[in-house]
């Protein structure tokens, strides 16, 4: 039994200097390589920007049916991730809850669901606005091969931060947004309607 160990581990000495020397590498090896090659995944960290910085960082839309009415319902959170408070006047930003119309051309095309104005909103702290929209000849939800008058539908919803247009002329520092690239979400909805003609 001993001798027959022995004449095993021999062959297979012999089989991996073969492989060596054919260029190959004992799988042993290999597998200590590929973990030497492997580095841990390293993570970005994005820094919050120094000022107060609100942003939109939610949009929920929950969708039901009644009498020929899509109904939706929003929720969106508005959060200040910067390292500051935000500290402004009355009537200088408000979160908006908006539905475009795509098929529409013009101002009309914004119908708004819902308008909430604040003038404070401290460091992590956040702010929820809620809306119900409803959609007018409605059929059901999703779009599919369209029947005798019947359209394919979309509302774009919309959540926004709207500030005034002079808040960072001001000589307040608390009010100026570090960040504008996060004050919008929107979602698609898509349904099918009666056609409008």
């Amino acid at each position: 039994m001993k001798k027959m160990s022995f004449l095993i581990g021999i062959v297979t000495i012999i089989m991996l200097s073969s492989q060596a020397a054919l260029g190959k590498e004992a799988p042993a090896v290999k597998k200590i390589e590929s973990q030497k090659l492997m580095k841990p995944a390293t993570m970005q960290v994005i820094k919050p920007c120094p000022g107060p910085d609100i942003a939109v960082i939610k949009l929920n839309i929950a969708k039901s049916a009644a009498a020929n009415k899509g109904i939706l319902n929003i929720t969106t959170v508005v959060k200040n991730i910067g390292m500051q408070d935000f500290v402004s006047g009355v009537g200088q930003q408000s979160v908006r809850i908006q539905a475009y119309n795509k098929a529409v051309s013009g101002p009309s095309a914004y119908e708004q669901s819902a308008k909430r104005d604040f003038t404070r909103l401290n460091k992590g702290a956040s702010l929820t606005v809620t809306a119900r929209h409803e959609l007018d000849q409605f059929i059901q939800w999703g779009h599919r091969a369209a029947q005798t008058g019947e359209c394919q539908c979309e509302r774009d919803i919309i959540a926004s931060i709207s500030l005034d247009p002079d808040i960072y002329m001001d000589a307040k520092k608390t009010n100026d947004d570090c960040n504008q690239d996060n004050n919008t979400k929107k979602q698609t909805v898509k349904y099918m309607c009666q056609c409008p003609w």
